[in-house]
């Protein structure tokens, strides 16, 4: 025969307060499963997509972008040739000093010969552009040139872009339009 303990019965009250505590727990966790959207999204997981927006919202401004810089404004520097008679270049470099080089036409080669090099300083304030003579080959005839058009000339600079240059004499109003050669105009055989 089996011996059988009496079974002890938890006082009511006690009952009565566990089912309690129970229906309480049951309640908070069904709230919380089947809460609104807001209050769900609060105990989820933290990931970095969902911190960013308060990261970014929280972080102080940023300093906006420069604009973009501009090029700069187009130089002198460089090799230009025109027409003047008969071919003629110039070189500015940009230490202040400059070439004039003129490959003559027919009439005037055979006064002066077919080549004539100036050496020559330049300065640039605002748009006036200021040429002095230095010197030149054939010595002789760059400084009959200089005695006939004077070692000095100032030019209104009325132009300057990447490829073209327009300079007034401000003694004769003559306009003479300067196309800027390029590296490779500039090594190529002269005839």
């Amino acid at each position: 025969m089996v011996d059988e303990a009496p079974q002890r019965r938890l006082p009511n009250w006690l009952r009565q307060a566990g089912m309690l505590s129970g229906t309480i727990l049951l309640t908070a966790g069904v709230w919380g499963f089947w809460s609104p959207r807001d209050r769900r999204e609060s105990v989820l997981p933290v990931t970095q997509s969902s911190l960013l927006p308060t990261l970014v919202s929280t972080l102080p401004p940023q300093p906006a972008s420069p604009p973009p810089a501009e090029p700069p404004p187009p130089s002198l520097v460089g090799t230009w040739e025109d027409e003047f008679y008969g071919k003629r270049r110039l070189t500015f470099r940009d230490d202040g000093t400059a070439d004039m080089v003129l490959e003559l036409d027919p009439i005037s080669r055979l006064v002066y010969g077919p080549r004539l090099t100036f050496y020559i300083s330049w300065e640039q304030s605002g748009q006036t552009l200021t040429l002095r003579m230095t010197g030149g080959e054939p010595p002789e005839a760059t400084a009959a040139l200089a005695k006939l058009f004077g070692e000095a000339s100032e030019q209104r600079i009325e132009a300057l872009s990447a490829d073209e240059l327009r300079l007034r004499s401000l003694d004769s109003d003559k306009l003479y339009i300067h196309r800027r050669l390029t590296t490779s105009e500039e090594a190529a055989p002269r005839e």
